[in-house]
């Protein structure tokens, strides 16, 4: 026998336990496989609900999305909508902008709160500023190497296990 194991029975086998994980939010992302790949990762962390923003809906490749998320989609309640959804959340638990902004602080040494909506901005110009306004507040991700930009699904799933890694070490 070989030293893989499949990540569902390794998994079984260990308690690892969390709140519902937190709402995600993707700012006006363009890339279907990133929107995927977004679905994918809030799946993983126990997410419930996924909502990609944006000033104006695009038309959207749902099947191309779907095909990223890898099943996930099934278990993960998603939507495309505009801002107005956004203030709607802020009423219901704090957002908070994984995005580099002059007041955000070290997401490694911000202590994130157990309820919240974890936003992303997109791929070619980050979070809108009307966006960045609206969140409680922003975290960026530390990068010690010469790129200091990260795909948005990356970002998100360094956003996503650092809330994991906090609440499952409570």
């Amino acid at each position: 026998m070989g030293l893989y194991i499949k990540s569902n029975d390794l998994f079984s086998k260990q308690d690892i336990s969390a709140p519902e994980g937190p709402v995600v939010i993707g700012v006006e992302v363009e890339n279907e496989m990133n929107m995927g790949a977004m679905i994918r990762l809030a799946c993983n962390f126990g997410s419930k609900r996924v909502y990609f923003a944006y000033k104006e809906i695009p038309g959207l490749n749902i099947a191309k999305i779907n095909r990223t998320a890898h099943s996930s989609q099934r278990s993960i309640d998603w939507t495309a909508c505009n801002y107005n959804k956004l203030v709607e959340l802020k009423k219901e638990m704090p957002l908070v902008a994984v995005e580099t902004a002059k007041h955000a602080t070290d997401l490694t040494k911000t202590s994130l709160p157990e309820r919240c909506a974890i936003l992303v901005g997109g791929e070619s110009w980050g979070m809108p500023e009307e966006v960045l306004a609206l969140c409680d507040m922003a975290v960026y991700i530390p990068m010690p190497g010469s790129n200091k930009s990260m795909n948005v699904s990356h970002a998100l799933g360094t956003g996503l296990y650092e809330w994991f890694r906090q609440q499952h070490l409570k």
